[in-house]
Formats: structure tokens, sequence, C-alpha cells
């Protein structure tokens, strides 16, 4: 977006970002307003035309300078000095280079434009004659005809496959991020260096236009003579409607680009939307495909429901968060939550566990590494960074990083730019970062092994995780929510626990937390037969000098109105007994349906519906 800044005057230093119409003047409903008396109320305006802006006078008493010329009305250019009354503005146009992330090249989004411009839309262009379309076809038989799976290899090949096909010299894919900038997926150019009309490609991606434009080549020191200007397509690239990328194709000057050329251009970007679409999809799939709880955290606790509150809180925006807490509490089931609640949800999700990666290769897990960087390198490889691309990175047990890799990570989060091992240029990447760790990082610092810069950065935003032995309260809500979801996993019955299971499980202070009660209880439901857990079944003891919860009195009587799932309030004594204590666990389990109770009981409905008869059952 242009903005005018005030060089003179009595707001100097402030910018204003122009908008479609902006209105200068005296009168407080001004966009801009002066309070000069050389100023009039409604003194000049800027209009957006297309990709340019033209300033206008309004009649105005004291008139509009525009580089020390009185004008009515003139375009403007990056670098003009427009005067209003005792205000000298700057026009700028904020030019931008980005490396293009899959080849080795740089591209320039500058604000350079040749008036020659010619903005259509996507019905107004015309169709390919049929003999052409014909060999157009043919042409198109091996645009997406790759032999690499890799995404970087199957890129720079559909884009150089394109050049041939158009006649083009240079070109690009551009992707448009979730925060709106545009990031280069693979550019080629002679020399390395492409430059694009910053305004023309954000034409194209904001407006679903497309565009036919002559680039200026930049003029070099050693030629002042500006070069004749190449000829540029660019068309966008859209799913469902929506512009995610652009396509930027660029010729010689003695090549004209013609309509029906644009026109094809855009058949083809149409199908490269898709391609390209669905590979950045499968590219960025998780690789463990294990299920992603929706909640994270599942307790009463006042613990709990203060981490709930703080995952919706702190969701929303982008700031950097450090989550801490002994091993097995759920910190990456929380930064996890943390990227469901928040507009980055369909988006990566990627986990790089410091503590599990040789410290040699941290590095390039982390922000891969070119072809040729070290041995064995033999060919580009994208780090955790770049596969999260949009989304949320989560760097667990970040306690565990090597002291020499921490300031190029701090740099990173600081500026959001990256080089890959071995390469030169930084890459961009829109990623937000949440770490997590089970040491204390104040006491790292302290001792010189964890950067103090790095640890303020990373704790924006602290969750602390309590240890399951502090909240001993929610291991019966944990229980209720992982059984019912393990149970059929294993192929097993679960009709609920006995008191003195129950007690056991509250007694036990759980060194590992969340994670050590999920597998216990997995344990316990393989070995119990009749879908009835009981202490026996978890294989846990209570430390030394703990009360034996099987003992009379260990743990209060049942509140049977409390909502929850069914426990026994005492062992059966008798064959019978047990099968009618079943029977009624599996019809409370099922809500009442006979068909499902029978279901979870293993035995046909008749059998069900006559035992229920026998033991006088009432449900």
């Amino acid at each position: 977006m242009s903005i005018l800044l005030i060089n003179q005057g009595s707001q100097s230093g402030r910018r204003y970002s122009l908008h479609e119409r902006t209105r200068i003047g005296r009168a407080l409903d001004n966009d801009i307003v002066l309070a000069d008396h050389l100023v009039s109320r409604y003194h000049a305006e800027i209009v957006r035309r297309g990709i340019y802006y033209d300033v206008r006078d309004l009649g105005s008493k004291n008139g509009v300078q525009v580089n020390g010329l009185a004008i009515m009305e003139k375009r403007l250019h990056g670098g003009d000095a427009l005067q209003i009354g005792s205000t000298l503005f700057t026009f700028e146009t904020p030019s931008e280079s980005r490396a293009a992330r899959f080849s080795d090249s740089l591209v320039h989004l500058h604000n350079e434009v040749d008036e020659g411009i010619r903005i259509l839309d996507r019905a107004s262009l015309p169709a390919p004659a049929q003999e052409e379309a014909g060999q157009f076809l043919l042409g198109l038989g091996r645009l997406f005809d790759c032999e690499s799976e890799d995404l970087a290899e199957e890129c720079n090949s559909v884009l150089q496959r394109l050049l041939e096909l158009f006649g083009a010299t240079a070109g690009s894919i551009l992707l448009r991020s979730v925060s709106g900038e545009l990031t280069p997926l693979v550019a080629s150019a002679a020399g390395g260096e492409l430059r694009i009309s910053r305004q023309a490609v954000h034409l194209v991606v904001d407006e679903g236009k497309a565009v036919l434009t002559a680039e200026q080549p930049e003029a070099t020191a050693l030629d002042e003579t500006r070069p004749r200007p190449r000829k540029a397509m660019i068309v966008p690239l859209l799913r469902r409607g929506r512009v995610f990328g652009a396509l930027h194709l660029e010729r010689p000057a003695e090549t004209d680009c013609t309509l029906e050329e644009l026109g094809r251009l855009m058949a083809v970007g149409q199908l490269l939307a898709g391609v390209v679409y669905h590979a950045l999809q499968v590219d960025q799939l998780p690789r463990d495909n294990s299920p992603k709880p929706s909640w994270p955290f599942v307790g009463v606790s006042a613990m709990a429901r203060q981490v709930r509150e703080q995952v919706l809180r702190v969701a929303v925006n982008d700031s950097t968060v450090l989550l801490t807490g002994e091993t097995g509490t759920g910190k990456e089931l929380v930064a996890n939550a943390l990227h469901l609640a928040s507009p980055r949800a369909a988006r990566p999700f990627v986990t790089i566990d410091c503590s599990s990666i040789p410290a040699n290769l941290v590095e390039s897990e982390l922000f891969g590494h070119e072809a040729g960087a070290f041995t064995g390198a033999d060919r580009l490889k994208r780090g955790k960074v770049e596969m999260a691309e949009g989304g949320t990175l989560f760097l667990d047990e970040i306690g565990e990083m090597q002291i020499d890799l921490q300031p190029k990570l701090l740099r990173f989060i600081e500026e959001l730019e990256f080089s890959r091992v071995g390469g030169v240029r930084p890459i961009h990447a829109d990623v937000r970062i949440i770490a997590a760790t089970n040491r204390n990082l104040d006491l790292a610092a302290h001792e010189g092994r964890f950067r103090p810069d790095l640890l303020f950065r990373l704790n924006v935003m602290p969750i602390h995780l309590a240890p399951l032995r502090e909240r001993s309260e929610d291991v019966r809500p944990l229980v209720e929510h992982f059984a019912p979801r393990l149970a059929p996993r294993l192929g097993k019955p679960f009709l609920g626990l006995v008191d003195e299971a129950w007690a056991l499980l509250e007694r036990y202070p759980w060194p590992g937390n969340v994670r050590e009660l999920r597998h216990g209880l997995e344990r316990a439901l393989i070995l119990s037969d009749d879908g009835i857990l009981r202490p026996e079944h978890f294989q846990i003891n209570l430390p030394e000098g703990g009360e034996d919860p099987t003992t009379d009195g260990a743990h209060p009587p049942v509140d049977q109105t409390q909502p929850g799932l069914p426990r026994a309030k005492h062992v059966p004594a008798t064959l019978a007994d047990a099968e009618a204590e079943a029977i009624r666990r599996a019809l409370h389990f099922a809500g009442g349906n006979r068909l499902k109770a029978a279901q979870i009981l293993k035995i046909h409905r008749n059998t069900l519906h006559k035992k229920i008869n026998d033991y006088g059952i009432n449900f």
C-alpha cells in the first residue's frame, strides 16, 4: 500500500496510508486533517486508479504543487514531493525483495510500471482459435509430467515447461500468505534476479484481474539509459473463487504479449492453481497420523479451567507462547489447541522435538539445507519452518537446543526470515512460534546454558501446566474421557471402575502425569475381561506409607446422582450377581438402549432380554 510521509510541517514524520480515495484539507471530516490557515477546508484528494494514484486540486485557494510545480491533476510516482499549504509530503511506494522458496532466484517487487499497462477481467479474454488450441493442448500434456514427487523439484519443473510453452525468458509463481504478503514459491530469470511490478501483482491477487504490462528493467551505473522494457503477463491462481497466488511470465521487448496468449495463460493458471494447491496440502500433511483431540487439558479443577481460558485468550493473536510443565502434562495438546483456536487453524501445525535430533542436525531440520551444503546433502531440503508456512511451529523441549543455534532462532523469531544451511539469501516465513519445556529456563539462563534474550522473546505469553498430583480432582474426568475412546480401539468393553480402583487412581501421585494415566488405563482395559476395572488391573502401588485403598472406608460412598460413569459399590459375591451388575452397567452406559448394551456385552439381544427378565432388572 502506498503512503504519504510528512517531511515538513506540524505533523513531520507522520505516515498516512492511501486508500481508494483520500481527501486532504482543514475540515475535520477529511482523511488527512491539516490545521493550517493556508489550507482550504477541502483542499485536494488522491484517488487510486488501478495501480496508480492521481492527486487532484479541489478548487483550493492556495493550490497544490508537485515537485515545485502547480498542478490541477497529476499522476504520482515514487519519491514525488507534494506541497499543500505549509506541509510537504513525500509519496512513497515501498518495494520488497524476496528469495524464491524453491529456486535460487531473488524477486524484487518494485513500483515502476509502464504507462501502457492493461487490466482485464477474466471474462473479457478471447478464446484461442481452434488450430491454436490444438497445439496448445499438446503442450499442456507435458506440463505436469514430473518424475519427482518432491514439491520443490515439481514446482521448478512446471515453471520451466511454462517458460517453454509460452516462449518466455523469465517467470515466477507467487503465493499469498495468511497475512496478505506475497511469497515467491519458485522463480526463474537470467542472472538469478527478477523484477516484478509490486502494484500490478497486488492488483492481480487482490482483485483477481489479469494484467498485461511492460516491466522497466533497472538501469545500471554504467548505462544510464534505460533498456527497452520487457513484456509481462500476470494472472491469478484461484481456488473456489478465492485468489491464493499469481503466475507471472515475462518476454523480451521485441516479442509482444497478445490478449489471446493472456487468455491461454489464464486457462493454464486455473489448472496450475489446482495442482499447486493440492501439492501444498499433501506436502503439509502431518507425518503423524494419530488423531488429535478436539480440546486439551480435560478436567474440572481450577488449574484446568485456567488453562482453557488462557488458550482462548491467547489463540487469537500471533504472540509467541512458552508452555512449561513436567513431562506428560499435555504441552503438545495445548499447543495444538492454540493452533486450532487461532486464525491459522486451516494451515499446518508442525512439531520439532529439539531433544530427539542430534545436535549437528537441528539447524538443518529447522531451517533446511541447500544441495551440497555438507556431505550427503545431495538435494535441497526444506526445514520445519518452511513446512509450517502460514501455520504454527511447535518447538518441543526448547531447553535442549544447543547454545550456538539459539542466536539463529532468536533472529528468525524477531525478523521471520532465515537462510537454509549453505544458503546466502534470506527467506521470509509467516509462522507462529509456540515453545515448550520441562526445564527451569530461568536457572538455565543464569547458568549460561540458555540465552536470556531468547527466553525473554519466547516468554511473551507463558502458560504453566500443573502436574496431575496437584489436581487429583481431574483424575476422574480424565478416565471418563480416555476410557470410552481406548476401549473400542482395543476391542474391549468398558463398564466402569469399582470404588477401590477409583480410590487407588485418586491417591496415586502419577509421576508420569496424564501420559502415565492414559497408558495405565490402556493396560487395565487389556487385562480386564468383563469391562469392570479393578485395582489389580492397573498394576500400580501407592508410595510407602500411603493408605490401602482396599480397606473399609478408604473411599466415601458414591453419590449416584452425580453425572459420570457407573461404579460398583462392592465386588459381587456370585456369578449371577456379577452378570446382573454387568448388564446394569451396560444399560447405563448405552443410555437404556438394549441393542447397544447387547453389543457392548457381545451377546445377542434376545439373550440380553431374557437375562433382564430373569434377574428382574428395571432400567
